[in-house]
């Protein structure tokens, strides 16, 4: 039983792989070709299939990157202090934080049990933020950050008697938090080579 379980674990994934490979194959043929609502439709209907991590932030990266049906792309080299190009660069970034938005709002309450992903995502979210420089809302994630929690113990006076609490931070909260580093320094390893 136990390996017919595993099998179909498995199964599962590597169809869920699949799909995101060929959707990804024909999402970056879209974007090549100047598509980019169709490719927004590709997403769309990726995230039915799948609400994975890797999709949401992808999708949210290409929002953060492409630009919208007004969008030149004939290959004009706009100047940077240009009216035209800050407003586009505004419409690209307010489309990213949708994506992020509704991300971060499937992971709370659709899939509560996924606080790794919604952490990485939050990560993710954070780094995107950031990049986009002086029009960036660093604050706007920073304000959904998961907060440190302390657990708290009763201690008694020698008499035994209660004494109050003392406040210590919790081996697993602490292990979860090196495990979660090592896999964000891992993937960016990855993403690095």
């Amino acid at each position: 039983m136990l390996a017919f379980l595993s099998y179909r674990h498995c199964d599962m994934w590597f169809s869920i792989i699949i799909i995101f490979l060929a959707s990804q194959a024909y999402i970056d043929f879209e974007i090549s070709e100047g598509e980019y609502e169709r490719t927004r439709q590709l997403y769309e209907r990726l995230l039915d299939r799948t609400k994975h991590l890797k999709v949401w932030i992808s999708y949210a990266k290409f929002e953060a990157s492409a630009g919208g049906e007004d969008e030149e792309t004939d290959g004009e080299v706009l100047e940077e202090n240009d009216i035209h190009n800050e407003e586009r660069q505004r419409k690209r970034i307010e489309r990213s934080r949708g994506v992020f938005e509704r991300a971060f709002d499937y992971f709370r309450t659709s899939a509560p049990e996924l606080k790794e992903e919604r952490a990485m995502l939050l990560e993710d979210w954070l780094n995107t933020e950031s990049s986009f420089g002086s029009l960036g809302d660093v604050s706007l994630v920073q304000k959904k950050l998961p907060r440190k929690v302390k657990k708290r113990r009763p201690i008694s006076s020698e008499d035994g008697t209660p004494a109050g609490y003392a406040a210590y931070p919790s081996i697993f909260t602490t292990l979860k938090i090196c495990w979660f580093l090592l896999l964000v320094t891992f993937e960016f390893e990855l993403t690095e080579r």
